[in-house]
């Protein structure tokens, strides 16, 4: 080869070289940025987000000020309190008191919701619709006559009647009102109600394809 044709050779070896070099760099810088981007985004503390899906209608956590989810819930000498997540109920468990007006607040929204009886107040068992007594609390159904006797031998007083109600009063498959006959317990104190029986054993077979249902209703999570 003539030295000619060796340092045309060479020149264009250095340019392929150079090309390359010109492309690798800006690439090389971009994906140092990408990476140092994410890194500070990890690090950074994530912004709260409400779920679109959550109606407006229900009360807030006393402690995070989101709306409740009534799976999260604390029975309390003064009733049942819900909270938005369990990390809330630990603040309120640390400070109650911190937090007495924001539990009222949610009391008094609660009160205003519809609601449907699911157990007998002294008994726990199901309620039987046509034994019922009037209370400050308004209509009380009891599961027999002795139950609904030792009521009122001990004076119109419901210390905790959010723990015998439930604020979900449709049924997550078909829509229509619940049974509280049909239920499946999905956490302590907490149950998920149906219709019917055919219902409950649909949800069963597939009860993520119903998560919305329940959504719209306050349930939240995975059961």
């Amino acid at each position: 080869m003539c030295a000619r044709a060796r340092r045309t050779q060479h020149r264009a070896r250095g340019h392929r070289k150079n090309s390359r070099s010109r492309v690798w760099l800006p690439l090389t810088v971009i994906a140092g940025g990408l990476a140092v981007a994410g890194v500070f985004g990890w690090l950074a503390s994530p912004t709260p987000v409400v779920d679109p899906e959550l109606p407006a209608w229900l009360p807030l956590c006393p402690v995070g000020a989101f709306p409740v989810n009534f799976t999260q819930r604390l029975e309390t000498g003064e009733g049942v309190i819900f909270f938005c997540c369990p990390r809330c109920i630990e603040k309120y468990r640390a400070a109650p008191e911190e937090y007495n007006e924001a539990v009222d607040a949610q009391h008094a929204v609660l009160a205003k919701l519809p609601r449907v009886q699911v157990a007998c107040p002294i008994s726990g068992d199901l309620p039987d619709h046509t034994i019922s007594r009037a209370t400050k609390a308004g209509d009380i159904i009891f599961c027999s006559t002795e139950c609904a006797a030792e009521f009122e031998r001990d004076g119109d007083s419901l210390p905790n009647p959010a723990a015998v109600f439930t604020y979900q009063t449709t049924c997550p498959v078909s829509g229509r009102p619940i049974d509280p006959t049909w239920a499946i317990p999905v956490k302590e104190s907490v149950s998920v109600y149906f219709c019917s029986e055919q219902c409950m054993l649909r949800y069963r077979e597939s009860p993520d394809h119903y998560h919305d249902a329940l959504v719209t209703q306050g349930f939240r999570g995975r059961f």
